[in-house]
C-alpha cells in the first residue's frame, strides 16, 4: 500500500521537475520588436534577404519560446495571401538564427508552418506580439507540424508550455 503511494509521489515530482525544466527552455518572455514598426507582409516578402537580416539582428528580441522550438528546424512555410495566392517560402534556422529565407521550399522539410498574410502582419503590429502570437498558436490561425522525432518532441512541449503559460496568465488576470 504504501509503495502504491510512493510510487505516485515519486511520480509526480518527476513530472513536475520535467515541467519547470520544459518551462524554462520554452521561456515565453518577449524582450522587444523584431520587425520594424507598420511591418506588412508584402513589404517583407518583396525583400526576404531584408527581412532575414532584421530577424537576425534583433534575435535578443524574439521570444525564447520560438528560437527553442525552431531552433536547428528547415521549414516549409505556407502564407495564405490576401489576394487568395498563396506564398511559399524555405526556411533554414541554425541555433535560432536564420540562414536561408527564400522563395520555394525545401526538398526534405522537418516542419512544416501555415498561416495567413493577415494574422503575420496582426502580429508583427501588436502592442504585445508574444501574446498575439500564442493566441493566434492556440486558435490555429497558426499551424504547425513537425516531421522528425525531435522535432515532434518539441512541438508537443511547445503546446503544453504555451497552454500552461496561457492558464497562469488567465489567473493572474483575475487577480
Amino acid at each position: 500500500m504504501y509503495m502504491g503511494l510512493i510510487k505516485s509521489i515519486l511520480s509526480l515530482l518527476i513530472v513536475g521537475v520535467l515541467l519547470v525544466v520544459i518551462a524554462q527552455s520554452f521561456d515565453l518572455t518577449y524582450t522587444g520588436n523584431v520587425v520594424k514598426q507598420g511591418f506588412s507582409t508584402q513589404a517583407g516578402l518583396a525583400q526576404l534577404d531584408d527581412l532575414k537580416e532584421q530577424y537576425n539582428v534583433h534575435l535578443d528580441n524574439v521570444p525564447n519560446f520560438i528560437k527553442t522550438l525552431m531552433k536547428n528546424e528547415q521549414a516549409n512555410v505556407e502564407i495564405a495571401m490576401n489576394d487568395q495566392a498563396t506564398k511559399k517560402l524555405a526556411l533554414t534556422v541554425e541555433k535560432g538564427k536564420i540562414i536561408k529565407l527564400a522563395q520555394g521550399a525545401h526538398e526534405k522539410p522537418t516542419m512544416k508552418v501555415w498561416t495567413t498574410e493577415k494574422m503575420i502582419d496582426e502580429i508583427s503590429n501588436a502592442e504585445q506580439p508574444a501574446d498575439a502570437l500564442i493566441k493566434a498558436i492556440q486558435e490555429d490561425r497558426i499551424t504547425y507540424k513537425a516531421l522528425t522525432f525531435t522535432g515532434q518532441a518539441k512541438v508537443t512541449a511547445s503546446k503544453v508550455v504555451v497552454a500552461v503559460y496561457s492558464f497562469w496568465k488567465g489567473l493572474k488576470e483575475k487577480v
